[in-house]
């Protein structure tokens, strides 16, 4: 039997992911990803990180936080665009919902 290169897979892998249906998952994953790495403090009150086309909902437990967060919208969102674009194409975020209950 022979054995698989890791190139091999790696491209079978890349492949895979480049698929279109694969796409809104992987956006899903890249701004959860960037959201963890640039605001560590929010992880205890943050419930949920939902992406919808170029809006982002982000659910907290905490109102004081999402009124917080509500203020510095546009700087979160370049923050958020720049962070993404590091590891992949910009998700091109337009818009923030910041709220304390499930959507």
């Amino acid at each position: 039997m022979a054995k698989r290169s890791f190139s091999t897979m790696q491209n079978l892998i890349s492949e895979q992911l480049a698929d279109p249906k694969y796409q809104p998952y992987l956006r899903q994953c890249q701004v959860t990803n960037a959201w963890e790495e640039l605001f560590p403090n929010t992880k205890k009150a943050l419930k949920r990180l939902i992406l919808k086309g170029s809006t982002l909902y982000v659910v907290l437990d905490s109102l004081i936080l999402a009124n917080e967060l509500r203020k510095k919208e546009r700087a979160i969102v370049a923050a958020l665009d720049r962070a993404t674009a590091k590891v992949g194409p910009s998700i091109a975020l337009h818009h923030i919902v910041f709220s304390t209950t499930l959507l």
